[in-house]
């Protein structure tokens, strides 16, 4: 489930990075955030009284602690292309390009 799970956040994060032009850090934080309450949300229903049933405790030890690798990976790309924006700002391109 991990790989899976982090190449999809790297995937999503990366499309969803290649929209925004400005506030990368609070972005990739929002998305994060957005990322993990969606996930619990849908694994709530099947986990507290679905076919799935197991004690919130439980959960979050074996599957919810998973879930801490997309903000992760979130915040990341966030700090990374406001790192590239600041260096892309001191340093132009030649020619305007």
């Amino acid at each position: 489930m991990g790989i899976v799970l982090t190449a999809c956040t790297l995937i999503f994060t990366s499309i969803y990075f290649h929209k925004i032009q400005t506030a990368f850090s609070r972005e990739g934080a929002l998305l994060g955030l957005a990322f993990v309450t969606c996930n619990i949300l849908f694994d709530l229903p099947m986990f507290s009284a679905g076919p799935m049933r197991m004690p919130l405790l439980h959960y979050l030890k074996e599957i919810g602690i998973a879930y801490l690798s997309m903000p992760v990976v979130s915040i990341g790309f966030g700090c990374w292309f406001a790192k590239s924006r600041r260096k892309s700002i001191k340093h132009p391109v030649a020619g305007g390009q």
